[in-house]
């Protein structure tokens, strides 16, 4: 998952994603505002896979509760992350701030632009320039550039899948319009191949499988 938005889903753990033996790579994601009746109301990964069973990176994870981000296995590897609360004793890699990073609620496509709705933070959020630039994408959700050119001291990489647009106006920094290219998502066509071709069997198969 990259760029990403999890929002408002549960489920008995890992409300926003919960993986089980299989490798799981989360970049430039945001994950909020879910919930789970067990434990990791955001993300739970569980197995053993080489080179990694999970890799995060530069991702806030914040308020879906206690416990909010937990591996469960070996290896794992992450840089750049803000994540409230994490796993006790199975805690998520990477975390360089835990610090509230004020999120918007849930926006659609339309009020910050882009094809995908969004959760924005604010300027001077806790998020602000402080990813990872060895890990960061070049571009947020939107395609708006990543890191913005504003030339102040928190300039890097935001964490999550939204960018602060900014600029100096004067002296002071404020939210500014972003230039941003949407770029039309890769299509692909799928035929199948049904067997038998009559409705005479109790069951048929297809190819590829579903």
């Amino acid at each position: 998952m990259a760029r990403g938005v999890g929002a408002n889903n549960g489920g008995d753990a890992g409300g926003a994603i919960f993986s089980y033996y299989g490798p799981t790579d989360i970049e430039d994601c945001t994950i909020s505002g879910n919930q789970a009746t067990g434990a990791g109301g955001g993300v739970v990964v569980v197995g053993v896979y080489y080179p990694h069973i999970l890799t995060l990176n530069n991702t806030i994870i914040a308020n879906n509760g206690a416990n909010e981000c937990s591996v469960i296995g070996y290896p794992f590897i992450g840089a750049g992350n803000l994540i409230m609360q994490n796993g006790s004793g199975s805690a998520c890699p990477g975390v360089v701030t835990n610090v509230d990073p004020q999120l918007q609620a849930l926006q659609p496509a339309s009020t910050n632009g882009g094809l995908t709705p969004t959760m924005a933070i604010p300027l001077y959020s806790s998020a602000m320039g402080v990813a990872d630039s060895a890990t960061s994408l070049p571009y947020d959700q939107r395609y708006a550039n990543r890191p913005q050119p504003d030339k102040s001291p928190r300039n890097g990489y935001d964490i999550g899948a939204f960018e602060v647009c900014r600029r100096f106006v004067g002296p002071s920094l404020e939210a500014g319009p972003c230039g941003y290219t949407i770029i039309n998502p890769p299509t692909t066509t799928l035929t199948m191949q049904v067997s038998p071709v009559s409705r005479s069997g109790s069951y048929g198969t297809t190819d590829p499988a579903p």
